[in-house]
């Protein structure tokens, strides 16, 4: 996964977290990045962290366009299949030439589809050509009030009111795309435990054959192909 650093000692991480590195300064865990690292945990996922984040000079994590490409370049030199990115940010060449690099190579890259509302603009890396694109839905099917639209949405899955625990075991409830993007990432992630460019598509292709079609009939630009299930497991390639 490419976002925050992730806190190791958090509830059901210790067993699933491989290497770790920073790109933006020095390894720093977070709320948000543990946050995701622990939705994919419970797919049964084993996660490794590039960390983009640095502070800026008001004390607030930021990630450059450089540090997220040398993140997104990490992961994919160390074979990694399935690239899961839950941050957004406007569009980027530096970006979008490791993007188009990194799928060439046959990584799967998923990303979150943003929570700048539903008349903003696209945001990347989500809106690259061929990233797997992820808008939220709650417990019953509807949109996240706050989720981007348009045609970088490629499938949605439950990222609204999503239940975490934090260290001292207290459970708060989160909400966004960054939050169903790591659901997505895990299903296809089941499948696709290789990176072989030449199955990268079909393994897309079945899990679209496999979601709940939501709003208009086929895909549209609010749901994508439709809503999975966490309960999905696609056949193996």
């Amino acid at each position: 996964m490419v976002g925050t650093g992730v806190d190791a000692a958090a509830p059901g991480l210790q067993q699933v977290l491989g290497q770790s590195r920073g790109f933006g300064g020095r390894y720093t865990p977070r709320t948000h990045g543990t946050h995701v690292a622990q939705i994919m945990a419970r797919e049964g996922i084993r996660i490794e962290i590039a960390d983009v984040f640095q502070t800026d000079t008001q004390g607030a994590p930021v990630a450059t366009a450089e540090s997220i490409a040398r993140g997104v370049d990490w992961l994919a030199a160390r074979g990694l299949p399935v690239i899961n990115i839950s941050i957004t940010g406007p569009r980027s060449g530096l970006l979008e030439d490791v993007v188009a690099r990194t799928i060439a190579r046959g990584s799967i890259i998923v990303a979150a589809a943003g929570n700048d509302g539903p008349g903003a603009p696209p945001v990347y890396p989500a809106a690259f050509r061929d990233v797997v694109g992820v808008t939220a839905v709650d417990a019953e099917g509807r949109i996240y009030r706050r989720a981007n639209r348009g045609e970088h949405v490629d499938f949605a899955a439950f990222g609204v009111r999503v239940p975490v625990t934090d260290s001292g075991g207290r459970t708060e409830y989160i909400s966004g795309t960054s939050y169903a993007s790591p659901l997505i990432a895990a299903a296809i992630a089941r499948a696709y435990r290789h990176t072989r460019p030449d199955t990268a598509t079909a393994v897309i292709a079945a899990l679209r054959g496999r979601v709940l079609d939501l709003g208009d009939r086929g895909r549209d630009p609010v749901f994508g192909w439709g809503a999975i299930s966490t309960q999905i497991i696609l056949r193996a390639q």
